[in-house]
This record gives C-alpha cells, structure tokens and sequence, in this order.
C-alpha cells in the first residue's frame, strides 16, 4: 500500500470524492496547489482533507500524476447524481480498494480471516474492530462514512458489512486474506498455531466444499416455500472458527435461523473428523446442532439424502456406539 494514503486519517466522503473527480479534474489536469486553491476560493468544506483524497484517488489509480499534475484516469458516466448512480460508484470505489490492497499485498494486514466472523445473531458477517491496526484508520474511518461498515448497535468492537457487500465479502475478499496470508505462511513472514494452519487449509478442501453445495441445496429444497430461503447459507467460508459451516431454519414456520449444520464428507463408510471446536459448539447448541453425513460418491444420485443426526454431542460424542479416535495430542511440560 502506498504510504503516502496511510499519512492522512480523512480521506473524505464518497461525495467529495465524487466532486473532485466530476468538478474539479473533469476538464484539464491541475496541481495540487490548484485543486487546494480551488477548494480555498469556493470554500468548500472538505478543504482540509483534500490531500488524503488525492492520495485515495492516486491509490485507486483513479487519477495519475502527468508533468506534475493530477489527471483523471477514470470515465465518469452521467452525472453521478442521482442515489442509484452514486450507489453504482460506491460499489465501483469499493470493489477497486480491495482489488488494490490484494494487489499491494497489504490486505492481511488490514483485515485478518480470523477476526471475520459471522453473528449468528444478526445473521450477517462482522469484523473485530480492534483487529483493525491503528495505520489504517483513515481507510477504516472512510469504508464507515462510505456505508460498508457499519457500527454495530450490540458491541461497538464490532463492524458490520452492508448486505449490498457480503457476497463480493465471501466470494472475493476473505479468499483473497486467506490466500494472502498464506503466502506469508509459505514464505515464513507469519507465525500462526497449528490449529489454525489446519483451519486455513480447510478452505481449501475441495471435497468439504462440495459436500457443503450439496447440503445448501438439500436444505433450501427442503425448506422451499420459506419466506426468508435466501437465508440460508454457508458461513464456514466466511468464518472458519464458527464451529458449523451452514445456518438454515428448522421449520416451514422459524422466524430466524435455528438449524447450525456441520458437513462432513466421506466415501462409502462414515468416518469424520470432529474438531475440539465443533464439539464445543455441538454442546453449546444441542438440539439446534446438526450433522448432516454426506457420501461424496453417491451424493449426485437423484433422490441421496444425507445421514442427519440432531445433537451430535448426546447422539455421537457421548454415545458408546460411535468409536472415537484420537489422532493428535498437544503435549507440553508441566511448568
């Protein structure tokens, strides 16, 4: 990431970003000393922040330095006045942000996969506040005046991603942290626990996401004529330590996701592996928790229907009949 942006902890509002763009470089390039005499002489009120706007703007590579001066490098369509065309420029504005901070490998240090969860509660995807290094509050300031994050009225350490933005969240952005890190991983810049080296190669498991598709469509089929069927979704790509990887709804009739499913996946005889945190969560949950069993070689077949087991923790972990078999122990010296 450019240093220059990370100088400035205002960068403006998606208007006046607009208005520098649209007014103030529409025609001819201008110096910087021009845009701040401009901003002085009209007195516009975004005057004391147009330095970290430029530096935005140069970021997004929406403008470019030409013989000194600042030129507009992006096409403007209309004039971007009407609330569905800045809501189309606020969609472009965040999807290049990201574009640029994945291409300036500076994305896993923005945001981290394992401060981005999903709030069952809210059915939305939330970001830790505080994981947020304090270098970049200026971006983080900006993405809140701009309407992708949103304080959360239940804990202010929490962010909340606007719904117009998850699913560029789930399929572009947590891929690309991910991958990120574990790249720095690879080239031995990060230091992370086993636990959590597993979980990252979890995302990765071809099989697992597959099963998952499968129950996705399994529970809206299920569920089809439920009001709220959109709900229905895979979150253990969004947040690999919830301890589950779908919410759906119990009933024709539930108001609110009540059914938290764990996948597994398995080829001719039902064996799985079960995480010390899947089974705290099973616990937690009880009878809301399911495991839905899925036989990766015949699940494709019309009419295959999962093994499903309500509250696994009294119906698996605790029950007799299913063999349990540690395969890894953490052992350390009593201190």
């Amino acid at each position: 990431m450019s240093i220059e942006l990370l100088k400035y902890t205002n960068l403006g509002s998606l208007n006046d970003v607009l208005f520098v763009l649209r007014d103030i470089l529409s025609k001819t390039p201008k110096t910087l000393a021009d845009i701040r005499k401009y901003c002085s002489d009209k007195s516009i009120e975004f005057n004391y922040s147009i330095d970290g706007i430029i530096a935005l703007l140069e970021f997004l590579e929406f403008t470019t330095f030409v013989k000194g001066k600042i030129k507009r490098s992006i096409t403007l369509e209309d004039d971007w006045t009407t609330k569905e065309e800045q809501g189309h420029f606020r969609q472009t504005v965040v999807k290049k942000l990201f574009s640029r901070l994945k291409d300036t490998s500076s994305l896993d240090n923005f945001l981290s996969s394992e401060k981005i969860k999903f709030d069952d509660n809210t059915n939305r995807i939330v970001i830790h506040n505080s994981s947020i290094p304090l270098k970049y509050s200026g971006l983080k300031n900006f993405l809140i005046n701009i309407g992708l994050f949103s304080l959360s009225p239940v804990s202010p350490n929490l962010l909340v991603i606007a719904p117009s933005f998850e699913d560029f969240f789930e399929t572009h952005v947590i891929p690309w942290v991910v991958e990120e890190e574990q790249q720095n991983i690879a080239k031995k810049k990060k230091t992370i626990s086993m636990s959590r080296f597993i979980e990252l190669q979890e995302l990765k498991n071809q099989h697992g996401k597959e099963a998952e598709n499968f129950v996705l469509r399994y529970e809206q089929h299920r569920l089809k004529g439920h009001s709220k069927w959109q709900s229905i979704r895979i979150i253990s790509r969004i947040d690999i330590t919830a301890g589950y990887d779908l919410v759906s709804f119990e009933t024709l009739v539930s108001k609110a996701p009540d059914r938290f499913i764990e996948v597994k996946s398995y080829s001719k005889e039902p064996e799985f592996y079960w995480s010390k945190n899947e089974v705290r969560v099973a616990e937690l949950k009880r009878r809301r928790y399911y495991l839905y069993l899925v036989d990766r070689e015949v699940m494709q077949q019309p009419g295959y229907e999962p093994i499903i087991i309500q509250d696994p923790h009294r119906n698996v972990f605790r029950n007799i009949s299913w063999q349990k078999d540690a395969q890894n122990w953490l052992v350390k010296p009593e201190l």
